[in-house]
């Protein structure tokens, strides 16, 4: 009979809070996870966890979301790596506009990233969108 290997054990500390997008009143921007029982976020500038590839796109992100008018206060962005590349999901509480959408897939081109979808915060008005690189329309559904 063939025995499996025992799991990898449990992490030492707890996994972070939901991930989480805030602008400061000076217009940067804070990416990285609520903290546990807070709303606080934690901001995040590199993690060891993490492939490379996805925490270079740290700081493009930051700039780009800096220029978003559609991305007010908070939102929320969550980013793999998928076979074909990174992928993102941006929840963001304002709706981007035709220029917004033209500026996420020229970042997605220019990041590699094959797409980003996006949707806004929960308790928001139900409006989809995404974005693929070179292309930018909103979602029928």
């Amino acid at each position: 009979m063939r025995r499996w290997p025992r799991p990898a054990s449990r992490p030492r500390h707890p996994p972070p809070g939901r991930p989480a997008l805030r602008r400061r009143p000076d217009g940067s921007v804070v990416l990285g996870f609520h903290g546990r029982g807070s709303g606080a976020v934690e901001d995040l500038s590199t993690c060891h966890v993490l492939d490379p590839a996805l925490v270079a796109l740290f700081e493009p992100l930051r700039a780009l979301l800096r220029g978003l008018q559609s991305f007010r206060r908070e939102g929320s962005a969550v980013l793999n790596l998928l076979d074909t590349g990174p992928d993102l999901l941006l929840r963001l509480d304002g709706a981007p506009g035709v220029q917004e959408r033209t500026a996420l897939a020229a970042f997605a081109a220019a990041q590699g990233i094959p797409r980003i979808a996006g949707a806004g915060l929960k308790g928001a008005p139900r409006r989809r969108w995404r974005s693929l690189a070179g292309w930018a329309s909103p979602s029928r559904g």
